[in-house]
């Protein structure tokens, strides 16, 4: 496994792909009814794994690009700043970026906690039906809270349930808590935290603003699934009315977009509450996916790590110009898992696609195969 500036722009390549397919299946309605909730969940994690992971592996296939790649990487080369290239200015401005990304996190998280010190008050054991009560664990508490919010779940590892102060059915009992304590048991909070810290890194990509609503989405399109499904017609029904009662309780709601719950170490589902509500009405059958789309799915992950492209410098076709050739001291080529390369100065500056068929200029390089030799060969 290695790390290179081609893996980075790779890894952004494929998510960005990822992302907007992601997209269209969860706003193009023919299409949504096609796909189950477990495999919209699967591919928006492969989307989070490969910006975790920007790596290459041992599957990964090099390809070499003589024109394009090249342009992307020389860019600023030319340019400096006193003692600061190009490329360190634009790692230090990321690095500062991702510094203030992650600043804001954890203040908005901070701001949150404050708001809610001072408005949430413990639920009185009456305020839920006994039978309800009893599903909650001991270990997560239930609070109410004046403001009129949507019910959500706050907390990673020391979770607790937040109700706006209302009088609710037993059903909208049933349904809010069940809802949020399939979130506390899938971990979602710990899910949300993660692609924040991806938003953090990745700030600098625009796409990853969409991933983290389409996570968002996601996370509540599953627990949605799970409280529905293998479930009557009916209990279907009663679950959409509840979630459309939410929808009509919030609309009105004095809050606007920018309130200090939009830290996303909470859950506060009330913006994809209309999406849910029209995913869900699309079609009462649970959806069932093909064995194509499974089988797509498990080679996903091998597929967004199969192929890196690196640059080459050097245009094979003149290989054997004077300039690279007159002095042969610093140059030799260093065989790599296979792969030939052209070594000047320290520097890769091509790939030799087939060895046999260079000139006697490049048949009678030494051929280095490890760094160790590398270093005898430049002692000589």
């Amino acid at each position: 496994m290695y790390f290179s500036t081609s893996t980075l722009i790779m890894s952004v390549f494929w998510a960005s792909i990822m992302i907007v397919i992601l997209a269209a299946l969860l706003s193009n309605k023919f299409m949504g009814k096609r796909f189950r909730i477990s495999v919209l969940s699967s591919l928006s994690w492969i989307i989070a794994l490969r910006l975790m992971v920007p790596f290459g592996f041992p599957t990964t296939q090099t390809y070499t690009s003589s024109i394009e790649v090249p342009k992307i990487y020389s860019f600023g080369r030319g340019i400096s700043f006193s003692l600061f290239s190009v490329k360190k200015i634009l790692i230090v401005i990321w690095l500062i970026g991702s510094v203030l990304m992650a600043t804001r996190l954890f203040y908005d998280n901070y701001r949150v906690k404050r708001i809610f010190k001072a408005t949430l008050i413990e639920a009185r054991p009456d305020f839920l039906a006994a039978k309800i009560q009893k599903w909650i664990p001991d270990n997560v508490k239930v609070y109410v809270t004046p403001l009129k919010i949507s019910p959500c779940m706050n907390g990673i590892f020391q979770s607790s349930i937040i109700l706006p102060t209302k009088k609710y059915s037993y059903t909208e009992q049933k349904f809010i808590v069940q809802h949020e304590l399939l979130h506390i048991n899938n971990l979602d909070n710990l899910k949300k935290f993660i692609v924040e810290l991806l938003v953090c890194f990745y700030w600098w990509f625009p796409l990853i603003y969409l991933f983290r609503r389409q996570v968002n989405l996601i996370l509540d399109l599953r627990v949605d699934y799970q409280i529905v499904n293998n479930k009557s017609r009916q209990y279907y029904l009663d679950y959409v009315k509840c979630l459309i009662g939410i929808a009509e309780f919030i609309k009105d709601r004095t809050m606007n977009k920018n309130n200090l719950f939009s830290s996303n170490f909470v859950i506060v589902p009330d913006s994809n509450l209309n999406h849910r509500i029209k995913f869900l009405q699309q079609d009462y059958k649970i959806k069932v996916t093909s064995l194509w789309i499974k089988l797509f799915v498990i080679a996903l992950p091998l597929i967004v790590t199969s192929i890196i492209i690196e640059p080459t410098f050097v245009d094979f076709q003149q290989i054997n110009c004077r300039a690279i050739f007159s002095d042969r001291s610093e140059l030799y080529i260093l065989k790599n898992k296979g792969q030939y390369y052209l070594i000047k100065d320290g520097q890769k500056i091509g790939k030799i696609k087939d060895i046999s068929k260079n000139s006697s200029q490049v048949k009678n390089l030494s051929i280095i195969k490890s760094e160790k030799s590398v270093e005898n060969f430049k002692k000589k």
